[in-house]
């Protein structure tokens, strides 16, 4: 690096510390609890209520799961760390009867696993179901977690409910390289179950794949009830579909609106309506088949390149050129920046960050639904629009027709959003570093003829 370059680089670096040093501490606004934050992924929102009150990480959701075993469940490492830093414990219950181990082991993490069982998770706890986190790992392929677990000492015979070892999990499930791996390490494979069934005589092949077009795939997306709090989502990821009821998975075609789930051993089969529209997905677990019925009305994002056609012209006020030059429409690119690195690098809780725009805790705030758990999004929809119109009006299914549009009262019945200094607040949380009544004017932009947006 040239000389005067490293010396501008140290001056803002003194400039920043000085700065920090000077703010007045202040209360931040966290959008959501410490659960539900560690569910969605929201790691400043955890960082932040942590430093509060750190007892918060004991704090239990409805269904019994803390922020740890959340966090787990959906592979947020970085707030495993976090919570883990503050004293999260391990070992407790969630609802299910498990620990964080059996949800972390969901995906192959053996290093995550390892930091659990130091911090006091016990590897041979079981669920309600009789499971142990090597069962887990042997249902699920996740070949790092069984090593990490067999080196750990757990007992390879364990037995479920139904009797079942690792190794008939193993079989059941249609994961032959586990197989291997359990017998290597010295499992029976003349132990038998409840039924007197031996490993081997449950063995399951895993159907082949076929092809179907994305096009194809994204008549499955949606969100399906299973009853008060519980459902599947499904989306599309480029060419990939994949579905999540607590972890996440990836679906393969197998046929005619039949799927598989590439870890579980579980087979997803789409029913239609008498009008040929999915209306519903069967699941069949290794004990029973749910049936989910699809929501018909759960909103997708779209993508800000929608509202283009009609708000783009001087009789809309120009309001998508407005955007689009503003700090919100660059919001992704500017990631990409040095000054983005300078900043991770400053906080010593993401100093650990190299590429901010590939990095989950920057895209919080930085791509329109990233905060949203629940959010589904068309093909249409770009991330690199950063904080487009869908983040403070709500994803554009819901009001993107030109009659709703042309209607505030219907764009609002339809449950599109006029947004307040609450909706700025989902990601500008300090009020001593967003002064909400100097900014709204700056990004404001109402029809010519009105003194309100929507």
């Amino acid at each position: 690096m040239p000389r005067r370059h490293a010396s501008f680089l140290a001056v803002l670096i003194c400039l920043v510390v000085m700065l920090a040093a000077a703010a007045p501490a202040v209360e931040l606004t966290i959008p959501h609890g410490i659960v539900e934050s560690a569910r969605s992924g929201d790691y400043h929102a955890v960082h932040k209520l942590l430093e509060r009150d750190p007892e918060l990480a004991e704090t239990t959701d409805a269904h019994g799961y803390t922020a740890l075993q959340w966090a787990c469940i959906r592979g947020h490492w970085h707030i495993v760390d976090e919570l883990l830093g503050h004293g999260a414990d391990p070992a407790l219950i969630g609802g299910d009867g498990g620990t964080t181990l059996h949800w972390a082991g969901h995906h192959d993490a053996p290093a995550v696993l390892a930091r659990l069982i130091d911090a006091g998770a016990d590897p041979q706890h079981k669920n309600q179901w009789g499971r142990a986190p090597l069962h887990v790992a042997a249902r699920r392929g996740c070949a790092g977690n069984a090593r990490l677990l067999i080196e750990r000492g757990v007992d390879l015979h364990a037995t479920t409910h139904e009797g079942w070892t690792p190794l008939h999990v193993a079989h059941r499930a249609g994961q032959p390289e586990m197989v291997a791996l359990l017998l290597e390490a010295g499992a029976d494979p003349d132990r038998r179950d409840s039924e007197g069934q031996r490993p081997e005589d449950m063995h399951a092949d895993r159907p082949q794949a076929i092809d179907l077009s994305p096009e194809r795939l994204d008549e499955y997306a949606g969100h399906y009830d299973l009853g008060p709090g519980y459902g599947f989502k499904i989306w599309r990821e480029g060419d990939a579909l994949h579905i999540r009821e607590f972890a996440p998975d990836g679906l393969y075609p197998i046929g005619e609106d039949d799927f598989h789930c590439v870890q579980e051993p579980w087979r997803v089969t789409f029913t239609r309506d008498d009008a040929g529209r999915i209306d519903g997905v069967d699941v069949a677990f290794l004990r029973q088949t749910i049936h989910g019925q699809k929501r018909a009305d759960h909103p997708h994002y779209v993508g800000s390149a929608a509202c283009r056609e009609c708000h783009i012209g001087r009789e809309h006020g120009s309001q998508y050129v407005q955007w689009a030059s503003s700090r919100h429409g660059a919001a992704y690119w500017r990631l990409a920046t040095e000054w983005a690195k300078l900043l991770a690098a400053f906080r010593p809780q993401y100093r650990d960050i190299t590429a901010p725009i590939e990095e989950d805790r920057c895209l919080q705030c930085h791509v329109t639904g990233a905060q949203d758990d629940e959010g589904l999004f068309e093909v249409s929809f770009d991330a690199s629009e950063g904080v487009g119109c869908e983040t403070c009006h709500g994803p554009g299914s819901l009001y993107m027709d030109v009659e709703v549009m042309e209607d505030r009262e219907a764009f609002l019945t339809a449950g599109g959003i006029v947004p307040d200094e609450r909706t700025c607040r989902m990601c500008h949380r300090n009020p001593e570093r967003f002064d909400f009544g100097e900014w709204w004017p700056k990004v404001t932009h109402a029809l010519p003829t009105e003194s309100s947006h929507h």
